[in-house]
């Protein structure tokens, strides 16, 4: 899985809660994806998947 970014916010609810956000560069693949939202589920921590939208890249 290629991770193109991670972003962290506060949960402004105590100190030291936050919440992710992870952009995964790849082709989605359902089973490959669920396989991980499980495994990060199996650790204690809420999953929502926002969606899938095509990468866009600039050739110079």
């Amino acid at each position: 899985m290629n991770l193109s970014k991670i972003e962290s916010r506060t949960l402004k609810t105590g100190l030291g809660n936050y919440f992710f956000f992870i952009n995964v560069a790849s082709e989605w693949h359902d089973v490959f994806s669920q396989n991980a939202i499980d495994e990060i589920i199996s650790l204690g921590s809420n999953v929502k998947f926002l969606g899938h939208y095509d990468e866009y890249v600039f050739e110079e």
